[in-house]
């Protein structure tokens, strides 16, 4: 499950509490990768939440995938070296 992330990790404030800092994503960049994990409430302005835990599975299976090729190139490269020596 290794998805082309195009997504960034932000700080913003909230338009009713511009006091208070968050971080996490833009709801409209996870909408175009992961549909799934977003809503739309139903105010006029239409406000867009993720749900983050419902992207726990897809990240553990990112970095399963991740793991798998950095061992991967691990090995190649201490083929190479030993091809060297």
């Amino acid at each position: 499950w290794f998805i082309k992330w195009k997504l960034r990790g932000v700080t913003y404030n909230k338009k009713n509490n511009i006091s208070k800092t968050d971080i996490g994503l833009i709801a409209q960049e996870v909408e175009s990768v992961i549909p799934e994990v977003v809503t739309e409430d139903d105010s006029p302005e239409k406000i867009k939440s993720i749900a983050y835990s419902n992207m726990t599975a897809l990240l553990i299976e990112s970095i399963k995938e991740l793991t798998k090729k950095n061992e991967e190139l691990q090995k190649r490269i201490e083929i190479l070296e030993n091809k060297s020596i």
